[in-house]
């Protein structure tokens, strides 16, 4: 037998030969395609490309990093200013210059019309653009805007110029007494039965009176862009054609892309909501085809509204219009007030026609108006193309309405403010303005007037635009533009040299009054200006306001004050998150504003978030008061809270309180009063040195019922809370709060108010409290027990009942510096106690054998514990708490464990770093069935009951290193954890037993039996040469005559297969040694065995007979001449020697195979 072995032929290079098998390293190179100048461009980079390798590699001579980074960070920064400066639906303020395309539809700008500004200003200027196309959608609706002889159509738009001043802007000052009439778009027909009659007009013809029916602001129209959108009215409801009617709306694409959709949704009483889903985004106009008269309130927010309908809603209530688009605060004069023409006495003049072209009236009623509330919180004011329009200030409030009851504008504006003194924009406020002034005086927003006031002053003339005037309460408020003032013909406009001998005129409930908000908007109930992102209120060198006690002394630069407001009607006042500094002289001095009896009526107050924000606030006034935030300024607490039954609740969180300047009051013999090392300030008292507990800031406050000082500069003494009996929480975390009290005598008997940081009657007044939480560094220091010599303090604590309290749910005391050192209270004093956090605080380190560790037995709805690194000593008992869910109080001193059962519900427990805890390990199965995490590590358990862990199926970690288990208890927790995860199969458990004893191993050795073929022969069987025998017969003996035969003589076929001369063919001869023998014993040893195969089937010794001596194979039934049985010619005879190897091997058994079943199921156990 012979056998052929062929190597594939490899044509290259061997990497590894370093090319020295290549004639030619370069032309090598070159003839696999690589350029050896290319590849020193890629020498001695690593596996991992830094940028500079990308650098090399690219052939870059620019640091492209650096460049890049600084091209986004120019790029985003001119984004960022163009955002700013304009949009594509706000003006640019400024000139752009461009040095590449500018892309986009169309170009838009502003043209005087073609009457070459006649009677114009520039209101009335008018919009044009540069386009590819003839007509853009930018473009105007009409080709010719001063055709005065379009017809009056029902249904368009109308402009009208002249006397009769219907729609007009306020503005408009026109040269000639005649009306101009001109149509604006194209008119279209009726088409709901809602497009009604909203005015009657008085036309003159030829001196006889005339009146029409006018339709105006049907439909009033929405245009933005949206896919989805939704919207409220509110209205209110009249009958035409016999049924009610319902607001009626239209949709149509700006661009004429979409068919026009209606929708008549039906009404739920007098509110009408608008639901549309389109499929695509684009611009839309949403036509509402209603009288704008009979809408009372407008919500749309969200909708990408840029600008309001041209409409006037003269009965509007409420308009909520957040988080839209709005680049500028609408003129609410124009949308809902009427001024009013006057009264002619004896005219007889039907009501609906006292608009009369006829000015002869001698009284004038103030303008009619309907809007009380406005948000329009999240719309970029700020981008106004009117720059005395982009600050908040006086140009700003001047567009409110005077009866303005509710406003929130959040996140509108940006930077300073802008309020102006009242030599530009006058408020005349006063008591004493007589009836007949007042209603002598007509508002008239487009001219300047004359009227005197002697009933305020004599010889007082104002001259100005009287655009408004308003009554509240008992004042009354004239609004004039432009003043000019003059007594006894003296012009007395922003003079500040007279103040003193105009005392009524002056001060700061003077005559005279800047144009604010509290000027503006006096029955202002809610006041919301919020940050919103980067639209936040902060002071710059443009910063400009009046001076509070001379109105026309302007104040620029310098710190930002908040806004003022009316105290007396105030209700919530909101400027959280801006960057107001100086506190408004009517939260100071609210008593300079108000009359003797009258008080505030101030109820939320929301400054948080003001950094630099300062002064005194005196709420002395404000009886009204319910909820105050001053977190994150540098206010103090307010004066004057004492006794304010409707204060619920005060936030301070953050709060830098100012420092107090007193000396300290400490008494060295006694240890009472206020430290030196300590030189608290005590912001919950009066004052700095409390002498008793009167001095408490909210005392008698019944109703309070939260405190927060969250990371305030909040120290020194802990007041008893007299009076708060409605108190349920307080927040003193991350303070400075020390604890002690004021002495006095009846309460602290003969104990110093320094003696414990808390006393049985702290919360005796406030029954209901469920959190208290105190946090501080210092808590507990100079309390305790006193020693003169040392003038020292130890064992600082809680007097013994201090948390006696029946519903007290979370106490948190904590002391990083470990201050409190002396004994623990009984938490089952507090029977609803259910968290309970003192880790890391220093309990019983004053004591000799440390504090005994609290029995919860007492705390039925306990859930959360940390007593973690203090030092409790004795037994830990923990029994019957159904709702016990984390229990840690590790780095303790603790004996024994003494009770553990019916804890169902605990989850995560910690004793670890107990160092003479032990020796018993409870048992958790029992237990707590559903513990998950187990920590007790650093003790000194040594038992262990068999089934401890087996059926604690939800365990995730167990830590049960350093103690001192040996090894058969090891065994025993691995067998129990084996059976733990074949109840609930699962991975990413982790278990930690190191330095106890290991778990057992056991050798032991295990008989082998090894069965193998250990070599085969296969031979082709060859018979032809025997069967095939025979000779060639010639009867006539003459070659080649063709008489000649062939006559078979055969021969006996090849039946023995060994070697010859047996064997007669060499082919069939055996190579192999036959074998059937045993070296060695069955324990130890090799047991041979012969196999003889014939195509496959194997022959036994019925058929062959094997001679192992000469390795010779015979068939038997055969004899010379009589040969029967043979392997047939061509058949394969496989001879085939197997070997039985008997041995042992060694095997470990023990707990050491325990803990590899487990890591081989995704466990992570962790031994010695």
């Amino acid at each position: 037998m012979s056998t052929t072995v062929t190597n594939r032929v490899l044509f290259g290079l061997k990497v590894a030969f370093s090319f020295s098998d290549a004639e030619s390293k370069t032309t090598a190179l070159q003839n696999l395609g690589l350029d050896l100048r290319d590849l020193d461009v890629i020498r001695g980079i690593s596996d991992s490309i830094n940028k500079v390798d990308l650098q090399n590699v690219s052939g870059l001579d620019t640091n492209l990093t650096r460049y890049l980074d600084r091209l986004s960070s120019d790029t985003s920064r001119y984004n960022s200013l163009v955002n700013n400066l304009a949009g594509y639906n706000y003006a640019t303020k400024g000139n752009l210059e461009a040095f590449g395309p500018v892309s986009g539809g169309a170009v838009r700008y502003k043209y005087i019309p073609n009457d070459g500004g006649v009677n114009q200003n520039a209101s009335n200027l008018k919009y044009g653009d540069i386009s590819t196309s003839r007509v853009s959608s930018w473009s105007s609706a009409t080709s010719d805007e001063t055709n005065l002889t379009q017809a009056i159509s029902y249904g368009g738009s109308v402009q009208v110029r002249g006397k009769l001043a219907i729609g007009q802007n306020q503005n408009f000052d026109p040269q000639t007494s005649e009306c101009l009439l001109n149509v604006l778009d194209t008119p279209e027909p009726i088409r709901f039965t809602t497009e009604v009659p909203t005015d009657i007009i008085e036309v003159n013809f030829n001196g006889t009176p005339q009146y029409m029916y006018a339709m105006r602001g049907i439909p009033f129209i929405f245009t933005t862009a949206f896919k989805t959108i939704a919207m409220d009215f509110r209205f209110t409801s009249f009958t035409a054609n016999g049924a009610a009617q319902v607001p009626i709306y239209t949709f149509k694409a700006t661009d004429d892309s979409e068919p026009e959709l209606i929708s008549k949704p039906a009404a739920s009483g007098t509110l009408s909501r608008l639901r549309f889903s389109a499929q695509s985004y684009k611009e839309r106009d949403i036509r509402v085809y209603y009288p704008p008269g009979n809408i009372t309130s407008i919500t749309g927010t969200g909708i990408n509204l840029r600008y309001l309908p041209a409409a006037k809603f003269l009965n509007l209530d409420s308009i909520n219009i957040n988080s839209n688009l709005l680049g500028e605060m609408p003129d609410w004069r124009t949308i809902n007030y009427t001024y009013f023409k006057g009264n002619t006495p004896g005219a007889g003049t039907p009501a609906p026609y006292q608009q009369s072209l006829s000015d002869g009236a001698s009284t004038y009623n103030e303008p009619t108006q309907t809007l009380t509330s406005i948000s329009i919180a999240e719309n970029p004011l700020y981008l106004s193309e009117d720059e005395e329009l982009m600050r908040w200030g006086t140009n700003v409030v001047e567009r409110f309405p005077s009866n303005l009851r509710t406003l929130s504008q959040n996140g509108c504006y940006r930077e300073n403010t802008e309020f102006l003194t009242a030599d530009q924009s006058l408020v005349v406020m006063s008591e004493s303005i007589s009836a007949n002034d007042f209603n002598y005086i007509k508002c008239d927003p487009s001219a300047k007037q004359t009227y005197p006031f002697d009933s305020i002053e004599s010889g007082l003339t104002i001259k100005g635009i009287f655009y408004d005037k308003f009554i509240s309460g008992n004042y009354r408020y004239v609004y004039i533009d432009q003043p000019e003032i003059k007594i006894g013909g003296t012009d007395f406009t922003g003079s500040a040299t007279d103040v003193t001998n105009y005392p009524s005129l002056f001060g700061k409930m003077g005559v005279f009054q800047p144009l604010d908000l509290r000027s503006r908007t006096p029955n202002l109930v809610t006041f919301s200006i919020t940050r919103k992102g980067s639209q936040v209120l902060y002071a710059t060198s443009n910063t400009k306001r009046p001076d509070d006690n001379n109105p026309f002394t302007q104040i620029t630069g310098g710190a930002e004050q908040m806004p003022r407001v009316n105290i007396k009607n105030i209700q919530t006042y909101n400027i959280t998150s801006n960057g107001f500094v100086k506190a408004a002289d009517e939260f100071v001095n609210p008593a300079d504003y108000l009359d003797t009896n009258e008080v505030s009526a101030l109820r939320n107050f929301y400054v948080y978030d003001n950094d630099g924000l300062s002064g005194i606030l005196n709420f002395a006034k404000m009886s009204n008061i319910r909820n105050i935030n001053i977190g994150d300024t540098s206010l103090p607490i307010p004066l004057g809270l004492q006794d304010k039954g409707t204060l619920n609740s005060v936030s301070c969180a953050y709060s830098r309180f100012p420092n107090r300047t007193a000396a300290p009051d400490f008494d060295p013999v006694t240890g009472e009063g206020n430290p030196s090392t300590s030189n608290n300030n005590n912001h919950f008292f009066t004052s700095k040195n409390p002498a008793d507990f009167g001095e408490y800031v909210f005392q008698n406050c019944a109703n309070l019922s939260s405190i927060s000082m969250y990371s305030s500069r909040m120290d020194g003494f802990f007041p008893k809370l007299v009076g708060n009996s409605s108190m349920t929480s307080i927040d003193l975390r991350n303070t400075s709060i020390e604890g002690g009290r004021p002495e006095d005598a009846s309460a602290n008997g003969s104990n110093n108010g320094r003696r414990y940081i808390l006393w049985n009657d702290t919360f005796e007044d406030a029954q209901n409290i469920n959190t208290i939480r105190l946090r501080s560094s210092v808590l507990g220091r100079n309390i305790g027990e006193y020693d003169p010599a040392t003038q020292t303090f130890s064992k600082a604590s809680f007097q013994g009942a201090t948390f006696s309290l029946p519903v007290l749910n979370t106490l948190e005391i904590l002391c990083p510096e470990k201050r409190i050192r002396g004994e623990f209270f009984d938490p089952s004093q507090a029977p609803s106690l259910q968290t309970l956090i003192s880790y890391s605080t220093g309990w019983g380190l004053d004591i000799s054998g440390g504090t005994t560790c609290p029995s919860f037995a007492g705390n039925p709805s306990i859930r959360y514990v940390d007593l973690t690194d203090n030092n409790f000593s004795g037994n830990l008992a923990l029994s019957n708490l159904n709702s016990l869910k984390e229990f840690y109080i590790g780095s303790n001193v603790l004996d024994a464990i003494t009770g553990w059962d019916v804890l169902p519900q605990l989850e995560y427990v910690t004793v670890s770093s107990n160092p003479s805890l032990g020796p018993d390990l409870p048992n958790f199965s029992v237990g707590s069935p559903n513990i998950r995490n187990i920590g007790f590590n650093n003790c000194a358990f040594t038992n262990y009951v068999v089934g401890t862990f087996a059926t604690c199926t939800r365990i995730r970690v167990v830590d049960l290193s350093n103690n001192s288990f040996n090894s058969s208890t090891i065994d025993n927790i691995l067998t129990d954890l084996i059976a733990n995860y074949n109840a609930a199969p699962r991975s990413g458990v982790t278990i930690n037993l190191r330095n106890n004893a290991p778990p057992t191993v056991v050798y032991v050795q295990v008989p082998t039996v090894n069965i193998s073929m250990d070599t085969q022969q296969n031979i082709t069987v060859n018979q032809s040469q025997f069967l095939d025998n025979g000779i060639i017969i010639d009867p006539d003996g003459i070659p080649d005559s063709g008489d000649e035969f062939f006559q078979p003589q055969p021969l006996d076929a090849e039946y023995i297969f060994g070697s010859a001369p047996a064997t007669k063919d060499p082919a069939h001869e055996i190579q192999i040694d036959l074998r059937n023998d045993l070296v060695g014993t069955q324990s130890v040893g090799t047991q041979y065995e012969t196999r003889v195969f014939l195509d496959g089937v194997q022959l036994n010794s019925e058929t062959i007979d094997i001679n192992y001596a000469t390795d010779t194979i015979t068939f038997l039934g055969n004899s010379p001449g009589n040969v029967t049985q043979y392997p047939p010619h061509g058949s394969q005879l496989s001879i085939q020697r197997w070997k039985t190897v008997y041995g042992f091997r060694t095997e470990i058994e023990g707990g050491v195979t325990l803990v590899s079943y487990l890591a081989n199921r995704g466990w992570t156990v962790r031994t010695d």
